[in-house]
């Protein structure tokens, strides 16, 4: 069974993957049409929204780096660790899958 902490960590991963690089796409195909600000408005809003949706449930962190060091500064049991990371990356994989197959044009 799958805890909702992690469950909460995939999804603010996969959204904020997907929002994220799909602006960084978008920006890249109209030939700058969003701009940087829009890229980083993109990422800032999905950070935002993620962030006040998980917080109460995993902490909302979304990065394995964040993982890591709460792990060493003692503040995230290191059983902990392996399920958030693992999360995590499953979570931006699927979204990168996902960008893949919406964008990629098959030649």
């Amino acid at each position: 069974m799958i805890h909702k902490k992690y469950l909460a960590e995939f999804i603010g991963t996969f959204f904020l993957v997907f929002v994220g690089d799909s602006a960084i796409i978008i920006n890249y195909l109209s030939k700058d049409s969003i701009g940087h600000i829009g890229v980083a408005l993109a990422f800032g809003f999905i950070i935002v929204i993620m962030i006040f949706s998980c917080s109460n449930i995993s902490g909302a962190h979304f990065n394995p780096c964040i993982i890591i060091v709460l792990s060493i500064s003692g503040n995230l049991k290191i059983t902990e660790v392996f399920p958030y990371i693992i999360s995590q990356l499953i979570g931006s994989l699927a979204a990168s899958e996902l960008l893949k197959g919406m964008f990629l044009q098959h030649q």
